[in-house]
């Protein structure tokens, strides 16, 4: 009753003022002060993952600060030469050629799959032995001692001499392996079964419908196209593609493989593309579910 007496005493700015204040107290006590019984997040993976990236960036800035000095000692020292005689001849080579298909000189590159001369379809070159050296490209393009042509071609200059590039002996890993052998077993009759299969070449990817800038849709583009399949599986009959299996061994328990796993299932969800999740090496696949939802 007192309450009520001290308010019926006020006047109308008054109750206002009264009124704001005991929202500005509700809004202190809900947003500000944290309930115990409210779980706190554990953002540590993504604190770490920020300060991991920062080292990097800095470690990539002064790498390419030490490659752009020595880019500049390099273009001191080759002052004054010239262009190279090399891209002399390559330019006089594809002016004649051009003038060569002006003039009508130059017949049409035949079309071998749709040929139906058996002496064109079942050509073999006459010099051709089997031997993988016919794959090796001779020319002076190929010589070390030419300087390179762009920063492009310093990089790879920069990342071959470094040993950057190695071969690998097989395609798939250990673990891959022996899945590969249960998904033949299962499936090898009516599917195909293709490893190590790029993002780029099962969906399409248009860069141009965002309304963000080059450097982030070139990014979006080439996120997606390095990343791959573990393997996938793609119909005899119609050549459809069925189904992708990702293998989810430990290593996909880091935070990148995470994030990496979040932006593939988000991917093949886009473009509807059923993607199998595997964690034991004796699950199979429900193809059949997939079949059943595609026609």
């Amino acid at each position: 009753m007192a309450l009520l007496d001290y308010l019926s005493g006020l006047s109308a700015a008054q109750l206002t003022l009264h009124l704001a204040g005991a929202v500005l107290v509700f809004i202190l006590i809900v947003f500000l002060i944290p309930f115990g019984g409210r779980r706190r997040i554990d953002n540590s993976w993504y604190s770490e993952l920020l300060a991991r990236k920062k080292a990097e960036k800095e470690k990539a800035e002064q790498e390419k600060a030490a490659k752009a000095a020595a880019r500049r000692a390099a273009n001191r020292d080759k002052k004054g030469k010239g262009t190279s005689s090399w891209l002399k001849r390559d330019r006089d080579f594809t002016a004649s050629k051009a003038d060569e298909k002006q003039n009508g000189s130059v017949n049409e590159k035949l079309d071998f799959l749709q040929e139906q001369d058996p002496a064109v379809r079942y050509f073999k070159h006459p010099k051709a032995d089997g031997s993988y050296k016919e794959l090796v490209r001779d020319g002076s393009l190929l010589d070390p001692k030419i300087p390179d042509f762009d920063e492009i071609d310093q990089i790879f200059t920069a990342m071959l001499k470094a040993g950057a590039v190695t071969g690998k002996e097989y395609l798939v890993t250990n673990f891959e392996h022996h899945y590969l052998e249960k998904l033949r077993i299962w499936f090898g009759q009516d599917y195909y079964i293709f490893c190590q299969v790029a993002v780029g070449s099962a969906l399409n990817i248009n860069a141009d419908v965002s309304s963000l800038n080059m450097v982030q849709r070139r990014t979006f583009a080439q996120k997606c196209h390095n990343m791959s399949f573990d393997f996938m599986l793609v119909q005899k009959r119609t050549d459809r593609i069925i189904c992708a299996i990702e293998l989810d061994d430990p290593t996909h328990n880091r935070v990148e493989r995470k994030l990496r796993d979040r932006r593939l299932d988000r991917v093949c969800a886009a473009a509807g593309i059923p993607l199998f999740h595997i964690t034991n090496i004796n699950q199979k696949p429900d193809v059949e579910r997939i079949l059943k939802r595609k026609r």
